[in-house]
């Protein structure tokens, strides 16, 4: 089914349930993330087509995805799954593959190079980079739905309630290895405490030997550390050094160290409880087989979260060499569609010949198979993407993370965007899903409430390792929820309720 008019979408969306997820991002990324998700039947034999995104301001979208086309490539999973436990390995194998295919690009990228050497690079990324989005259609679900088969299964096999079952499949499922986010604030706080204990001076940071090791050992593993779906950030040894001098402003080398030997603490501790678990349970063969699955798709979407900031920081240094070429602003490259990007860089069309104001206010973009992108403007625009939104006020999700509190009380927070917003430690992080950015913000937090995720998402896994309550998938927190409100948490249930 092709939509083609205004009227059809609007059917579409109000006979159809859609997840929604919002971040900040433009629309470069959307069209090479959802154009590969629109066009995915060929893969995964489900597809995602059509998928939708709302532009209002700000550089912020909700991406609004039909559940069956979701439930589908999910189910898809659970059938891969079910014939093959080793499919989710295989799968992110090859996801690797492909990523490493990426890295081979930008490595033989010389941004000095001739127009035409570097169009055709570009040309050859984004043709990887597609192939890389249609194996990242298995993680859209965040693993809701291989957890829940894995949930369910112990349910049956042990005869015991849903709650205990998921405790035990995400005390069983983490990883060993910490993931990627977590070592990354490890490292950072190793290069902060050890100037500290050195007692550097802030005006003798940026020519200290070791520091300047510690940075380029850094910015080797974490370069996209500063980049989103909208830009990228580059990490230079100044802004490291200026990054480095506001963390260990006011601080001791002792509260410093408290936090490092925290993280680490708290991730020793669920191998512990890992390790004695797996012990007192003494898992079936084929317990230990969904175990292992849910475990991979936990890494998988590590994993998935780096690589596609790898590569968008890859895109997005590209197309800040093509501003400078052109002459054209990054703001109006980045609010191209990928068809017209490349039409740009091949002299078919110019960037006048485009409304984009008009783009960056109220726009709904349709993704659907072997079409290109179409549009939606103004107040039909926000009109038509209101009716995608969740109309339950019951705020209830799923407990991927808990101390020893069974109910969490505090005062919350929604955040947007972590780099312009701010967060007071003890408050209870609200948000539509956790990314990159958000983890400072989650390590000061005293809980934290996502819209989406999945028993393999970030903020599952980041607050497992930070030891952070956290409730996911709620849905509808972020618009019930308000700046200010005081907010109960039941870590038994799920439930998260407004007090006052």
């Amino acid at each position: 089914m092709t939509l083609k008019t205004k009227e059809d979408v609007e059917k579409y969306i109000r006979e159809n349930e859609m997840d929604v997820q919002s971040a900040r991002s433009n629309m470069i990324a959307m069209s090479i993330a959802f154009s590969a998700y629109a066009n995915s039947r060929k893969f995964n034999g489900v597809g995602f087509s059509p998928m939708f995104c709302y532009m209002a301001k700000d550089d912020f979208f909700s991406q609004l995805t039909p559940i069956k086309g979701l439930e589908g490539v999910s189910k898809r999973v659970g059938e891969l799954v079910m014939k093959d436990i080793d499919s989710i390995n295989k799968i992110s194998k090859e996801h690797v593959k492909i990523e490493e295919e990426i890295d081979e690009i930008w490595a033989s990228i010389n941004l000095k190079e001739s127009d035409k050497e570097l169009i055709k690079e570009f040309k050859k990324m984004l043709i990887a980079v597609e192939k890389w989005w249609f194996y990242a259609t298995y993680g859209e679900d965040k693993g809701m739905y291989l957890g829940e088969l894995a949930i369910n299964k112990f349910m049956q096999t042990r005869n015991i309630d849903s709650l205990k079952a998921r405790e035990i499949v995400n005390t069983l499922a983490h990883p060993n290895e910490k993931s990627i986010f977590t070592q990354e604030r490890i490292d950072f706080l190793e290069t902060a405490l050890d100037l500290l204990e050195r007692n550097v001076k802030k005006k003798e940071i940026i020519n200290d030997k070791k520091f300047d090791k510690n940075y380029l050992s850094y910015f080797s593993k974490y370069f996209f550390n500063k980049t989103d779906f909208n830009d990228r950030r580059i990490i230079t040894k100044e802004l490291f050094a200026e990054e480095i001098c506001k963390e260990i402003k006011n601080k001791t080398k002792q509260q410093v160290k408290a936090e490092l030997d925290k993280i680490i603490l708290d991730n020793d501790k669920l191998m512990r409880d890992k390790h004695q678990l797996d012990e007192k349970i003494n898992l079936s063969g084929d317990e230990k087989k969904y175990i292992s699955a849910v475990g991979e798709m936990i890494t998988l979407l590590d994993y998935r979260k780096r690589d596609m900031m790898k590569h968008f920081y890859y895109i997005f240094s590209i197309l800040h060499e093509f501003a400078k070429r052109f002459n054209v602003k990054y703001g109006d490259l980045s609010y191209l569609t990928i068809s017209e990007l490349v039409d740009f860089t091949d002299g078919k069309i110019k960037i006048e010949s485009l409304d984009l104001d008009k783009r960056r206010k109220k726009t709904i973009i349709i993704f659907q198979e072997n079409s290109s992108e179409t549009f939606i403007h103004g107040d039909d625009a926000e009109r038509i993407s209101g009716l995608a939104m969740h109309k339950g006020n019951e705020i209830k999700g799923n407990v991927a993370s808990k101390n020893k509190d069974n109910i969490v009380r505090g005062i919350a927070r929604i955040i947007k965007n972590p780099a312009k917003e701010n967060f007071n430690s003890g408050e209870i992080l609200v948000t539509s899903m956790t990314r990159i950015e958000y983890v400072p913000l989650m390590k000061k937090a005293q809980a934290i409430v996502t819209d989406e995720g999945g028993i393999a998402c970030h903020a599952a896994i980041v607050s497992r390792e930070l030891g952070v309550p956290c409730i996911i998938g709620t849905k509808v927190a972020t618009r019930e929820i308000k700046t200010g409100d005081e907010i109960e948490m039941d870590m038994k249930t799920g439930k998260v309720k407004i007090i006052k």
